[in-house]
């Protein structure tokens, strides 16, 4: 017979999240952790945005700090160098899809700098579904904007900046559709509010 322990105390059946409790060292809550862990934002999205809050994907910046003998370049813009600051959205490709995609909710001029951008959501909506919303295109955008920017450097193909727009709306309102079907009482009101844009 199999036996369970964790830490001193024995449980009757496997737990993972049990175990994860045991094991990890526990830190205070990070501020921007419900901007990331929202349920209305699709799963993939939400592990590309923690990553480029934690600062952890392989920009042009990391990788020549890695000593990867490389042009530091913005591979969207070609002009500034790339980071994870210049990508989300001081980058005159990704701003323009930024501003075309949370554009449909009726923000004119968004803020661009991460910084500003965090702050920015923290204040925005105090609507659940509205700020869920928004939410779901500022994560779609990092997620896009990610996408595109690895397309042209590992395939040299590319995309004009309205297509990731459009990609990032679409995908919104899949994602609000598919919490609707599996019975969420939240999503009604979040699928509302997509058909009226």
């Amino acid at each position: 017979m199999t036996i369970w322990k964790v830490g001193n105390r024995i449980c009757s059946k496997f737990s993972t999240k049990a175990v994860w409790e045991n094991i990890r060292r526990a830190r205070p809550p990070v501020y921007w952790a419900r901007f990331i862990w929202n349920q209305a934002v699709i799963p993939k999205h939400r592990i590309t945005s923690w990553l480029f809050m934690l600062n952890r994907n392989p920009t042009m910046d990391r990788l020549v700090s890695w000593g990867i003998d490389l042009e530091n370049c913005c591979l969207l813009c070609g002009n500034s160098p790339e980071s994870r600051d210049h990508l989300f959205f001081l980058c005159p490709y990704s701003v323009r899809a930024w501003e075309n995609a949370i554009g449909v909710l009726g923000f004119i001029n968004p803020p661009i700098q991460w910084e500003l951008v965090l702050y920015w959501l923290s204040s925005v909506s105090t609507n659940p579904a509205q700020l869920a919303a928004i939410l779901q295109l500022w994560h779609g955008s990092i997620y896009v904007i990610w996408q595109e920017r690895n397309a042209r450097y590992h395939n040299g193909v590319t995309k004009p900046h309205f297509m990731l727009s459009r990609e990032v709306i679409k995908l919104a309102k899949d994602k609000s559709m598919a919490m609707c079907s599996c019975g969420s009482d939240f999503a009604s009101s979040l699928v509302a509010l997509w058909s009226s844009v």
